[in-house]
């Protein structure tokens, strides 16, 4: 049985805007060829999510320096969408955690997480030092 009618859902997420961009393009092209082979058609619609969060390095710097080296704990990229994107179209920034979250609790973004109260005066800390630092 052949199906009258398709939804495909999905996200797009990459670590580069340009090749966001490229990519709906080519999703765009396959779905053009494939509904011309078969003498279908189709609707493409595309809702754009956050960009990815690129930190400026100089303000990187800067954290890394303030908050210790001890203290950093590198990670590979993260895929996940932040709307932190918006505020570095306007100006250099820098998103880092504090590990406020309990990893024998809730996760973040749940409705019964609870935050590590330890970790407001990291950010506390690290945040004016960075500030100060920046304005020197």
């Amino acid at each position: 049985m052949i199906p009258n009618e398709v939804e495909l859902r999905g996200t797009v997420r990459t670590f580069n805007p340009d090749v966001r961009e490229r990519t709906i393009a080519a999703m765009r092209r396959i779905f053009d060829g494939v509904s011309a082979a078969h003498g279908a058609s189709h609707e493409f619609q595309y809702t754009k999510g956050y960009d990815p969060v690129i930190n400026d390095p100089a303000l990187a710097a800067i954290i890394r320096e303030v908050a210790g080296q001890e203290r950093i704990i590198e990670t590979d990229p993260l895929m996940a969408g932040d709307d932190f994107c918006a505020y570095l179209q306007i100006a250099p920034g820098c998103l880092f955690f504090v590990g406020a979250g309990d990893s024998s609790a809730f996760p973040h973004h749940h409705p019964e997480f609870r935050i590590d109260e330890r970790a407001l005066s990291i950010g506390i800390e690290t945040l004016t030092a960075s500030a100060l630092r920046f304005l020197a």
